[in-house]
């Protein structure tokens, strides 16, 4: 790989798309951010949507997605601690990503000049998630069934074992990795604007409809608590569908090119010293991570015994956060960075690696004040107006 800082008026190696996106070059992660401010634009619409018209009708109670909160709060420490930090996707956003950056950083490595032993690295990825995803299965099943009936959290106890079947097999979210690897960005904004609006959601909706319709026939489990099993396993069916979509992307953009098909994934071809590379470079950032999840798990447990109705705050808080984001949108060109900063620095292109660190930094600071400002000034009169044409919302001012 012959990379170098691009100058004003180079011309791309081939005047073929393909060719001019594979060359080396900090076009990747700003065509990318563009890709995704665009689609974010549409998104950011269809959320406001969402959350004024359809959703009240579907999820009336903000207690559903509150409790889903609740429990991953009570989960992340023990998720965090056998997934050596690892995200499970769309349903923990808030979940360190401590082995997915270690993948990141080898395909980041190897995806120019090895390919095929960058793929390993997936391999081995996709292959810890299922085994550590046994494992908690097991034991956190076993602790819920005899621990949680004899405490204040007894009515959390089925919706922890539903929760749980996201761990298995865990690496359903791994094409998030394969694609911000091999610097896919266009890919990755495509299939991550869909899983977030339409798998979601109406994976979303059909369980909570499903819950809260078994919920009223069933006088004993009630419609909040069957809505929100149905919200729960939902979240299961969003892991499914994200991996079809994620299936599909894959074939399109990569599969062909590289000749790996998705089978190729869990057929293990890795060996030792890809393991413990992976598991040494994601240890180190593993254990102060897991203190703060730790102390994490502790405030929830305080919360949860000394504040009543605290389902309904966090899911408030989950609304009014998803609709606040937009001007964090910008972060995502910064943590899609992994890879291409192991590019150039790890096959020793200094220059390069400093040309994207500075220009991060550029376009990250630009783009922040660019959102907030217009945000800031906008917003108010905006959900003012919102306001009052639909009084509902003013839980969320």
């Amino acid at each position: 790989m012959d990379a170098r800082v691009p100058q004003k008026g180079d011309a791309p190696a081939n005047s073929q798309t393909k060719e001019s996106y594979e060359t080396v070059g900090m076009h990747r992660l700003i065509g990318g951010f563009y890709y995704n401010f665009f689609l974010y634009i549409f998104a950011m619409i269809f959320f406001i949507l969402m959350f004024t018209v359809i959703l009240p009708l579907f999820m009336p109670y903000p207690e559903i997605e509150g409790y889903s909160r609740i429990v991953y709060g009570l989960l992340g420490f023990a998720f965090g601690f056998f997934d050596f930090g690892s995200t499970r996707g769309t349903t923990s956003p808030e979940n360190s990503a401590q082995l997915a950056d270690g993948l990141l950083r080898f395909l980041g490595e190897h995806a120019t000049t090895n390919p095929g032993r960058a793929f390993k690295y997936v391999q081995f990825f996709a292959w810890f998630q299922m085994f550590t995803g046994m494992i908690q299965i097991t034991i956190i099943s076993l602790i819920v069934l005899v621990w949680f009936p004899i405490t204040n959290m007894a009515h959390l106890t089925w919706f922890v074992l539903g929760y749980l079947l996201i761990q298995f097999p865990g690496c359903t979210q791994i094409f998030d990795s394969i694609f911000k690897g091999f610097q896919r960005f266009n890919a990755y904004s495509i299939y991550t604007f869909l899983k977030d609006t339409v798998i979601r959601y109406a994976m979303m909706i059909a369980g909570v409809t499903l819950g809260r319709y078994w919920g009223a026939k069933n006088p004993q489990i009630g419609e909040i608590v069957g809505a929100t099993i149905g919200y729960i396993l939902s979240l299961y069916g969003i892991e499914i569908c994200t991996f079809i979509l994620g299936c599909i992307f894959y074939r399109i953009m990569l599969g062909g090119d590289a000749g790996w098909r998705v089978i190729d994934i869990f057929i293990p071809t890795f060996d030792r010293e890809i393991a413990k590379q992976v598991l040494t470079f994601s240890g180190k950032l593993w254990v102060g991570t897991l203190l703060s999840q730790f102390w994490m798990l502790l405030e929830n447990v305080l919360i949860l015994t000394l504040i009543s109705q605290y389902g309904v705050w966090m899911g408030l808080i989950s609304f009014a956060n998803q609709i606040s984001s937009i001007v964090t949108m910008q972060g995502v060109m910064v943590r899609n960075s992994t890879a291409t900063l192991a590019e150039a620095y790890m096959n020793d292109k200094q220059d390069l690696f400093k040309y994207y660190v500075l220009n991060l930094i550029r376009y990250n600071s630009f783009i922040t004040i660019g959102l907030l400002i217009p945000f800031a000034v906008l917003f108010p009169p905006v959900l003012d107006s919102l306001i009052g044409l639909i009084p509902d919302l003013s839980n969320y001012e």
